[in-house]
């Protein structure tokens, strides 16, 4: 029983971490209160995990490959990566996605009643990050026809 105890204590801790770090990223811009900059130093490893996530790679095996690459290519640059840095990077770029739909005006848009978003990790298209389709319904024009953005 003690050793549940201590198990679900460990775990507990963990997701305190997990929570801590999993914004790091993201820093408050100091001109405006409601956008954040991100800066990825490592841009090498950042490229690499997404190209190893948007073929289906757990995160874990994500960690592996680019460690096994670190070590046979020698390639210093990818040094310190595990599944938190994966985490982050994916969050990276699903918000810079979701920050693109924003700039397509469909949710300012009062014309639009239906919006639909589709996300595919297995597609990687280098100019938007995870393969996403986003598409807005309008309301009816003229002869009953539908536009859609």
């Amino acid at each position: 029983m003690v050793v549940a105890y201590s198990r679900a204590k460990d775990v507990a801790k963990t997701k305190v971490v997990e929570k801590t770090h999993a914004m790091k990223l993201f820093v408050k811009d100091p001109n405006d209160d409601q956008m954040y900059n991100v800066t990825i130093n490592n841009a090498m490893r950042y490229e690499l995990v997404m190209d190893h996530v948007s073929i289906r790679m757990s995160f874990r095996q994500v960690v592996a490959t680019i460690q096994h690459t670190k070590d046979r290519a020698k390639v210093a640059k990818l040094t310190g990566i595990n599944d938190l840095i994966v985490r982050q990077y994916v969050r990276v770029d699903i918000g810079v996605v979701l920050q693109r739909i924003v700039d397509v005006d469909l949710l300012d848009d009062n014309t639009v009643w239906a919006f639909s978003l589709a996300c595919d990790g297995s597609c990687r298209n280098p100019s938007f990050g995870l393969a996403t389709k986003a598409k807005g319904l309008q309301g009816c024009g003229p002869r009953g026809s539908r536009k859609s953005h």
